[in-house]
């Protein structure tokens, strides 16, 4: 509880933000070797290969009747 409030009274104004993002799943496996620029807590890295959608195959990971009705769930919260 105290480390939602925490975040909760750090913005200003004070409040929660939820970003809903959809994962898809690569067909094929894209490997990334584990090193100094992948390892630990980051919010963003830079891929050493591009992911070219065109070009890679991808499935969502769920299903888009569950991601609606997750969708829906958080649209009236």
């Amino acid at each position: 509880e105290s480390a939602v409030r925490e975040r909760y009274d750090w913005s200003k104004p004070a409040g929660l933000h939820l970003l809903l993002v959809r994962v898809h799943r690569l067909a094929n496996p894209l490997p990334l070797p584990a090193g100094v620029d992948t390892g630990g807590c980051k919010s963003w890295i830079e891929l050493p290969t591009a992911l070219d959608p065109a070009t890679r195959a991808t499935e969502p990971v769920m299903s888009d009747a569950t991601f609606a009705a997750l969708s829906a769930r958080l649209a009236l919260s």
